[in-house]
């Protein structure tokens, strides 16, 4: 279990570019079902991309992506699960943080995030998401009640606090 090269990162990219529904990443039950691709993934009201791919590095490169090179034209929010897997920040050291011997015996990847922040474990049980949006439509609140709302449609009660 080491971290994922660069090459495999590069290829995750590459892959990125291919339609949504090819990498089983589809436009959710509460977005427009009419994304072809990453090239144009919202265009003003707020969006939902859900994926059921659930490998970390294809889900870095496609945020990365949709960060980079994507014309998010509104508030999207991209929801996904990984496999398992141990992210680290940026700037931390793998052999100080994980026992690698026992992550790679168990079957766990072990991936970086370009961010930083502390080591965290995923799996199948984990829902991960990320909102992107033009730098002037950004808003906390609104990216909070679309979570809400979309824990509501998943039976979920839950709320805003703090």
């Amino acid at each position: 279990a080491t971290a994922a090269p660069q090459s495999r990162a590069a290829a995750a990219a590459a892959m990125a570019l291919a339609p949504l529904r090819r990498r089983r990443v589809v436009p959710s039950c509460w977005a427009s079902s009419s994304s072809r691709g990453f090239a144009a993934v919202a265009s003003g009201r707020p969006r939902i991309l859900r994926s059921e791919e659930h490998d970390i590095v294809f889900h870095f490169a496609a945020e990365d992506y949709l960060m980079q090179k994507a014309q998010v034209t509104g508030p999207l929010m991209y929801l996904w699960r990984p496999g398992p897997v141990v992210t680290i920040g940026r700037h931390q050291n793998p052999w100080k943080e994980c026992k690698l011997a026992e992550l790679e015996a168990d079957g766990v990847s072990l991936a970086r995030r370009r961010s930083g922040g502390g080591c965290v474990f995923q799996d199948l049980g984990c829902s991960v998401f990320t909102f992107l949006a033009p730098s002037a439509d950004f808003n906390i609140d609104r990216n909070l009640d679309i979570v809400l709302g979309a824990l509501r449609r998943c039976g979920v009660d839950a709320e805003k606090k703090g």
